[in-house]
Order: C-alpha cells, then structure tokens, then sequence
C-alpha cells in the first residue's frame, strides 16, 4: 500500500476541495492510502459517509497551524513546526508516508522538504520540474524557480535528475536532453552555459543547445536552464498562452460568420484548452530532495490534487529517489 501525505490547508481554495481530491484519488487506487493532515473538525465530516472500505484508507493527522501563502520559509521552519506542511513532510521523513503533496507556499514547501528529508547525497542543489506542453506533447523544465546562482555543476546535476524522472513520466529507456540558450552554437551563451556544456556532453542523450522557438516545438524531453530563467519562460509561456485564448475568443465574437466557425472549431478548442492545462499533471516534483514532494499550483482543484497524488504514487512505485541517487 503506497501512502501519500496531503496538506489539506494548503492554498487558494477551501480546504473541502483537497479533500474531495484525495478522496477521487482513493477511488480510482485500491492500492493507494491517504493521510490527511489538517483540522480534524473539518476533515472528520467528510468521510464519515464514505463507504468503509475507503475510510480504511485514510488517516488523520490533526492540526489547526496553517501556512499563509506569504510567510518566510525561515519563519516556518522556526515557529510553525506544527503546521500541516511540516508535519505532512515530517512524515515522509519518518518513513510513515511515501510522498507529499501540497498547494501551499512553494517556498515554505522547498525549505521545509530540504532541511527535514535533507538533500541526496549525490545532488548539491534541488530542481523544481515543471512538464510544459508544447507541439509534440510536452517536456520537462528544470530549474523552474528554486535556484538563481549557480555553477555548471549544478545544471549537470539537473540534467541527470531530469533525466531520471523523463524515463518514468514519458516511459522512455533514453530521453533526450537540451540546455537552454540564446543560440545553438558553442560559441554563444553566457559563462554559465558555455561552461555547463562539455559537463552535459558527457550524458549520452544530450543533444546540445536549445532556442526557445525550438524548445517549443518538443525536440527535447528534458530543458535544463538556471532558475531565474526558468521562472521566467514558464510565466511568460503562460501569459502567451492566455493571451493567444483571449484574442481568438474575441476575434471569433466579430460576426455571423465567425461565431459559426467558432462552434465548428469547439472541438479543436477543447483538445487545446486540455492540453495546456496544468491540472492533468497535478503538480511538479521537487527534485534533490532525499523523498517525494509534490509541489501543486494554489489555485490547485480537485481534479488537480487527484492527478498530483496518483504523479506521487508513480514517483514511488517507479523508485525515482533511488533512480537519481544511482545516476
């Protein structure tokens, strides 16, 4: 029985909505268990309903400590070690779950899963690994934010673990790798990059530099870049992304003609709508870290912390800690 520890508090949207995820997880995963950490008086009601057989496999861990979306992760670490992403993550520590997943504050869930569950021994800094939909499916970016300044080292490093958990999302023997650049000559990039490239040739599936056009059009399946840039792509691959969906609902409002097309093309839309949406994935691995932490959006809904937990039970099951420790 693989077991996942969910930050019921955690994030944007009422606490009923995790749960309500947790409990879509359960039913579509015999061999799953969930332990709810939270307001027991809350989370209590919710599952007396439910059939017996599914209540077996729900715990609570009650706590009425919340994170706010805009506390320091210093100050959490030191004065809310009774909070439901701390004990969530305590958990994993304490070998009494598999996973951890959470919709909370993404800094508090980085601090608090590197110095409670502590780095893999073979990995200097964590990665934030977000799957990014693109033309020929998707691909996975990392460093997506938790990292600014760092050294080749580090982006070798993110190769590697971007590599190990390519092979378990995308189930390929030899993903592809790329670095991140303003060109695909050796010549170009900044001292960063130029010096991060014969550490990435050493990797077999390493194919070189990536543009960001190219990026786009799936060449890869694994994009290695700094945090800062990271962070950057992937809000500015969003806002394009919103911004293209407004101006075609607009465009196709015009006339007659155009609202007829529109209801020929909601077909197309809807596969589209789908495969940009961030929910299908549920949320992205912190990598680096000695477990499995689940990092989900704030605004994550049920159908989001469903599919987050069930990323969590295939992380486990597909031995990822171990796949990056060996690499």
């Amino acid at each position: 029985m693989i077991k996942v520890a969910l930050d019921v508090p955690g994030g944007d949207l009422p606490e009923l909505v995790k749960i309500n995820g947790a409990l879509d997880a359960l039913q579509e995963n015999e061999d799953l268990s969930i332990i709810l950490v939270g307001n027991q008086s809350v989370i209590s009601p919710e599952i007396a309903l439910l059939p017996q057989a599914i209540r077996e496999r729900i715990e609570i861990r009650h706590t009425d400590v919340t994170i706010d979306m805009g506390e320091s992760p210093s100050h959490i670490l030191k004065q809310k070690k009774t909070s439901s992403l701390s004990i969530a993550v305590e958990l994993v520590k304490n070998k009494e779950a598999h996973a951890i997943v959470s919709a909370g504050n993404t800094g508090a869930q980085m601090a608090a899963s590197l110095f409670l569950l502590g780095r893999l021994s073979t990995i200097d800094r964590p990665a934030i690994a977000i799957t990014v939909p693109c033309m020929k499916g998707s691909f996975v970016l990392l460093d997506a934010g938790a990292n600014t300044d760092l050294k080749p080292q580090h982006l070798f490093d993110f190769a590697r673990m971007g590599y190990a958990y390519a092979k378990i999302f995308y189930h390929k023997d030899q993903p592809s790798i790329a670095l991140l650049n303003n060109g695909t000559e050796k010549e170009k990039g900044n001292k960063l990059t130029k010096e991060a490239f014969p550490l990435l040739s050493q990797l077999p599936s390493f194919s070189g530099f990536i543009e960001g056009r190219e990026m786009m059009n799936g060449l890869c399946d694994v994009v290695v870049c700094d945090g800062f840039t990271g962070n950057i792509v992937l809000k500015t691959i969003e806002g394009v992304a919103q911004s293209l969906m407004s101006w075609l609902k607009e465009e196709l409002k015009g006339s007659l003609a155009r609202k007829l097309a529109a209801l020929f093309l909601k077909s197309s839309f809807r596969k589209l709508k789908h495969k940009m949406d961030y929910r299908v994935v549920g949320g992205a691995p912190l990598l680096g870290v000695n477990g499995i932490s689940i990092i989900c959006h704030g605004s994550s809904d049920a159908f989001a912390i469903k599919n987050a937990i069930l990323l969590a039970k295939k992380l486990h099951q597909e031995s990822l800690i171990s796949q990056i420790s060996t690499l």
